[in-house]
């Protein structure tokens, strides 16, 4: 297994080559499970490196992360949706399935396919990075999904179509959720009190909301953050969300 570390003071990718120094660190730096291919654009950023190191481990295929995985405990996976060996669905399904794995952020790369999106989205991951790949686009994505803490996991891609706009149809990454309604990240312009339709699955459960856009803040870096206000929320899916984050509370 190759292993790479963050220089602090160089800010450069250097190749780990003591076993027992890797074991002394990486219970205090967080551990990024990559596919091998990606592994070239955390490299090209220094600056992103200057405050906190992280372990960086390149694996070939879906089936090598999930068995690095189940031995270190990722705090992020970053994989092309056509890694080999196993399909997205298959993927997701094995880990956030699985009591002991799905606390962990994963951030797929894949072309702009509404098919692709689709499937991403149906499978759970928290965001997805569009090819071609977008150097600034792409660390900014790591680093803010890097913050992310263990009870922000709600985290997941959403399908969103402005109201009244015709097929203004676009993707958005939640921030957070309650029993009123969600926040969004997105780079899409939208103006207070636009109507929106959309979908999300919590899991495996498909939920179709109508919304209301009652806030909205800008984190910087291209984004707006919105509130969006639940207009319509039937009994089961207010059940459900209710269950998904009293779940997230306790994990």
């Amino acid at each position: 297994m190759i292993i790479y570390y963050i220089d602090n003071d160089e800010g450069n990718m250097k190749l780990m080559d003591c076993y027992n120094f890797f074991v002394i660190i990486l219970a205090t730096m967080p551990r990024l499970l990559v596919d091998e291919s990606l592994v070239k654009y955390l490299a090209k950023e220094k600056a992103m490196f200057s405050r906190t190191n992280f372990v960086v481990i390149p694996c070939a295929t879906k089936g090598q992360i999930l068995i690095e995985h189940e031995k270190e405990r990722a705090d992020l996976i970053l994989i092309d949706f056509d890694m080999p060996a196993l399909d997205i669905e298959d993927f997701c399904a094995d880990i956030l399935n699985n009591e002991k794995l799905k606390h962990v952020v994963i951030v797929v790369v894949s072309d702009s396919e509404i098919s692709n999106m689709d499937r991403c989205m149906i499978c759970g991951v928290n965001a997805v990075i569009s090819k071609p790949i977008d150097q600034a686009e792409f660390i900014e994505t790591v680093t803010r999904m890097l913050k992310i803490k263990k009870r922000e996991l709600i985290r997941v891609l959403m399908k969103m179509t402005v109201v009244g706009k015709g097929e203004d149809t676009f993707y958005a990454t939640s921030h957070d959720i309650s029993m009123t309604g969600i926040s969004i990240e997105t780079e899409k312009e939208m103006k207070k009190g636009d109507r929106l339709s959309f979908t999300f699955y919590l899991r495996t459960k498909r939920i179709d909301v109508n919304g209301e856009v009652a806030r909205i803040t800008d984190p910087g870096k291209g984004l707006k953050r919105y509130g969006i206000k639940f207009l319509t929320l039937d009994d089961e899916a207010r059940s459900f969300i209710e269950l998904f984050i009293t779940m997230n509370e306790t994990s």
